[in-house]
């Protein structure tokens, strides 16, 4: 439970992130929400919790009454990128990196450029891997009970 009321509230957090220029490192932004959304899909199982966590990710990423196509489409990549973590037949990192991968170049497929694509996913795979050991440090102490 630790795990997913603290995703829940790093989502909409790292979305708001994500809309800044505050991360931008020589002039390529990661993908800061599919990096996190991948990493908690490492961790968590329950469809209804990253369900979840992409929606409150989502809300703070567009925020307004209506949605348009391109936040479905952005939804569909984000489930689609935690469905082929469980269902690749592979070891989990290289099921994540593939996942992400694919879900970066669907994000960037009307405007792909290879050496800004290549540096988005390098960045993007160390800031996966940082956070999926935080969340595997959170799951570690959450069976912990203090007297």
């Amino acid at each position: 439970m630790l795990v997913f009321l603290t995703s829940l509230f790093l989502g909409p957090l790292i979305s708001i992130t994500q809309s800044s220029n505050a991360i931008f490192v020589y002039g390529v932004k990661p993908n800061l929400v599919l990096a996190f959304l991948v990493a908690y899909a490492l961790v968590e199982k329950d469809w209804l919790r990253r369900a979840a966590v992409l929606l409150f990710a989502q809300m703070a990423l567009v925020f307004g009454p209506i949605v348009s196509w391109q936040t479905l489409y952005w939804i569909t990549i984000m489930f689609l990128s935690m469905a082929l973590v469980d269902y690749l037949p592979w070891h989990f990192a290289a099921n994540a990196s593939l996942s992400l991968l694919l879900g970066i170049l669907l994000i960037n497929l009307e405007n792909l450029r290879i050496a800004v694509t290549i540096m988005e996913f390098t960045y993007s795979i160390v800031l996966l891997y940082l956070m999926y050991l935080g969340l595997m440090y959170l799951k570690s102490k959450q069976g912990i009970r203090y007297a």
